[in-house]
Parts: C-alpha cells; sequence; structure tokens
C-alpha cells in the first residue's frame, strides 16, 4: 500500500520500490504522484510520473533511482501548477522524456 502525505493542500504519494504501480495500458511503472484539490475542492488535478519499462532497462536505472527522478519531476509539476498573482487558474504541462 502506498502511504500518503499531505503539504499546502496537495496529497502526495509516496512510492517505494515494492509499492510502485505497473499499468499495462502504457508498459510503465508510476513512480511519483500528487493530487491537487481546486480552491473549492470540487475538482483536483492528478499529476502521475510514469516511466516505462523500456525506459528503466534501456537507462538500466534503478527503481529507487527512478522514483527520486519522478519525485523531482513532480515537484517541479507541483510549483508549476499554483495559481499565480492571486489568481485560480492553473495551468497542466504535459512533458515526455525525449527517448
Amino acid at each position: 500500500m502506498v502511504e500518503s502525505r499531505s503539504i499546502d493542500n496537495v496529497c502526495y504519494y509516496e512510492y517505494t520500490p515494492t509499492t510502485i504501480v505497473y499499468d499495462p495500458d502504457v508498459d510503465g511503472f508510476t513512480v511519483a504522484r500528487a493530487d491537487i484539490p481546486s480552491a473549492g475542492r470540487r475538482h483536483r488535478v492528478i499529476l502521475a510520473i510514469v516511466v516505462t519499462e523500456r525506459e528503466v532497462i534501456a537507462d538500466r536505472m534503478l527503481l529507487q533511482g527512478a522514483i527520486r527522478r519522478g519525485r523531482t519531476v513532480l515537484e517541479w509539476l507541483v510549483e508549476a501548477s499554483r495559481p499565480r498573482g492571486g489568481r485560480d487558474r492553473r495551468y497542466v504541462v504535459l512533458l515526455r522524456h525525449p527517448r
């Protein structure tokens, strides 16, 4: 089971090598995730970092390293999604690691 913690209205999921989730639809592992509710809590944005099995094998990446890199990217995405200048608008940026 994945542990979670809330910081500044953001729910972070603490993945470990034994709790990462494999998704056969994308042939990859979810290594980092954060849920960000809207101001009225009617909606939420879910940010998930997925590393494909191919990337893990090609880069000879250890799962702990993939989780660490995923958390770094996730932190950047959480900051990028925060409202700026008193506005409650949030922008979602979709990134894909180049092959």
